[in-house]
């Protein structure tokens, strides 16, 4: 699997026709046009018109960057001005998405006299903003009616909300093989948990908007909506046919353009959504990933070359080259919705021999910058430009943080749990009682000649054997034990394991877990055999920063997770 080294899209050029421009030139973006969809090339058309001169430019993008790019925003030499604010008016308004929603052209939904998309142009440009004109009034759109005012919303906004979050969500769309991002996945009826695992180069922010795709079969047949109707569109015009994936009363608050309908009441042209509550068939999910290990005992891992280079700051609409590390662009659009956040989410990780993956690249430097592309790699092409995927930074979502806490940073966390309280909705008073800790060695395997893993000692040296802590206390009447493996130095670290039990959570229980993760167990065999012992064994993430906020969070979650234990 090629590695993910980080890059910012605000520091990207985004646009490669706009690149060439006066950087004094400003453009506004005034409409998404058609779509450009191939075995080797997924693209889609803006339409921008300059604010100063008035002429029309039309560039493209890739389209997991529609929730980006929104009509009325500003550009400048292929850049977003993120700090100048977009076009348009905010309003929020309440529509019923069923299966009978209307979806029809934009030229029968709008007049030019509520959204202007004649491209009135100067002489030079005739020829090009007629035909422009024309694509963008084939575009299509959903039409609702609320009391006296007409909500229009392009296709191509709601195709940004939900169907293209990231490259890898868009390229399973369109293939219409979910599977490529997840190996499986579970929802229980009864509990509404979800559980999904999933594969290398899909994006944890995705985990929810799959599950949804797959549990519930309205989402599902509008998710195919989407490829079938680009299939379906062989004409001039390949346009989006998109839909909400939910049947519910839905709220959005939504940046727009509001005028005079010929009705005489108002009309709403949805820019951008920034809030909306669609809902989720599951009330908290597990996301299981690989970890991969880099000590492999039985020895070097077979390799491949592959080039790490600096990025440039272009973003190409070319193939790039395979022998590039894949780079991860994080798309800063943050789209509020209370249902989704309101899910309580645990990510857990599955420790999986390297041989099980496959080759790993061995990483070897660059001479020069490379440009970025989310267009299919060919291994024939020999250009510099490296295969990039955007992911959605949703504002629930994981800060990443290179932070990996050491045993004495777990203590002090601990610590904090000490007299914590919580008052219920009774006005009764829970807290955490009886709290104690211990520190030792980790279990240790008989190795024979088998060397020791990074899992028992720091840099597999055999004198220098990894530490743990067990934490136990008591709360709402349950017995809990925090079992903590020191992460100093582990590539691939393991979250806390969290024990909770009606009875006295033994050390001996607590050495079945450190033994199970030292010897490689599948932490569902040893969820399975502690099960039947009438132990519950859940995991809880470490904190993504060393601050005072982070810290909090995560005793809160960790009560949580207790709680819901307490109460089932």
């Amino acid at each position: 699997m090629r590695g993910n080294v980080p890059a910012d899209l605000d520091k990207i050029y985004i646009l490669p026709k706009m690149r060439s421009e006066d950087p004094r030139n400003r453009f506004q973006l005034v409409w998404i046009l058609n779509l450009n969809v191939s075995s080797s090339r997924c693209l889609i058309r803006l339409l921008f018109k300059n604010v100063k001169t008035g002429y029309y430019l039309a560039d493209t993008i890739p389209p997991e960057l529609l929730s980006y790019c929104t009509v009325g925003s500003y550009f400048a030499k292929g850049r977003k001005l993120i700090k100048e604010p977009a076009l348009g008016t905010v309003r929020k308004f309440t529509v019923n998405s069923s299966e009978h929603n209307k979806i029809v052209r934009i030229q029968d939904a709008l007049t030019d006299l509520e959204y202007d998309l004649s491209l009135t142009s100067t002489r030079y440009q005739s020829d090009f903003t007629k035909n422009n004109s024309a694509i963008c009034k084939n575009q299509q759109c959903l039409v609702f009616h609320c009391d006296d005012m007409k909500i229009v919303i392009p296709c191509a906004v709601l195709a940004g909300v939900y169907y293209f979050k990231s490259t890898s969500l868009r390229e399973a769309v369109f293939s219409q093989n979910l599977k490529r991002l997840h190996e499986d996945y579970s929802l229980d009826d009864s509990t509404l948990h979800a559980k999904i695992t999933m594969k290398p180069g899909a994006a944890d922010s995705d985990a929810k908007s799959i599950v949804r795709f797959l549990a519930n079969g309205f989402a599902g047949s509008r998710m195919r909506m989407v490829r079938n109707s680009v299939n379906a569109d062989s004409g001039q015009f390949q346009r989006l046919k998109v839909d909400f994936p939910v049947n519910q009363e839905i709220t959005i608050k939504a940046r727009g353009h509001l005028a005079t309908n010929p009705e005489g009441g108002k009309t709403f042209v949805v820019f951008q959504v920034l809030e909306e509550d669609s809902l989720f068939p599951f009330d908290s999910i597990t996301i299981d990933r690989r970890t991969y290990e880099i000590d492999d005992p039985d020895g070097d891992t077979e390799t491949f070359p592959a080039l790490t280079a600096k990025s440039g700051k272009n973003l190409a609409p070319s193939n790039p080259s395979s022998r590039y590390i894949r780079r991860i662009l994080q798309n800063h659009v943050s789209i509020a919705n209370c249902n989704a956040r309101a899910i309580r989410e645990n990510k857990d990780y599955i420790p999986t021999p390297r041989k099980d993956e496959g080759k790993v690249p061995k990483l070897m430097p660059g001479d020069k910058d490379v440009e970025l592309s989310t267009q299919q790699d060919y291994p024939m092409d020999d250009i510099a430009i490296a295969k990039a995927k955007v992911e959605r930074d949703d504002g629930d979502a994981a800060e990443p943080d290179d932070y990996s806490m050491p045993l004495d940073d777990f203590v002090r966390l601990v610590r904090g749990l000490k007299g914590y309280r919580l008052v219920n909705e009774d006005s009764s008073i829970a807290a955490v009682t009886r709290i104690s800790l211990s520190r030792q060695p980790v279990w240790q395997r008989q190795r024979g000649s088998r060397k020791p893993s990074l899992r028992e000692t720091y840099g597999n040296t055999a004198e220098k054997r990894r530490e743990c802590a067990y934490v136990w206390f008591r709360y709402r009447e349950k017995y809990v034990c925090l079992v903590e493996i020191d992460q100093s130095g582990l590539p691939s670290g393991c979250s806390t394991y969290v024990l909770i039990s009606s009875t006295v959570v033994t050390r001996d229980l607590a050495d079945e877990v450190v033994r199970d993760y030292v010897e490689r167990e599948l932490f569902d065999e040893t969820q399975k055999s502690l099960r039947r012992k009438g132990i519950v064994l859940e995991r809880k993430n470490h904190p993504h920063k060393d601050s005072v906020e982070h810290l909090s969070a995560w005793r809160n979650r960790l009560i949580e997770i207790i709680a819901v234990c307490a109460f089932g």
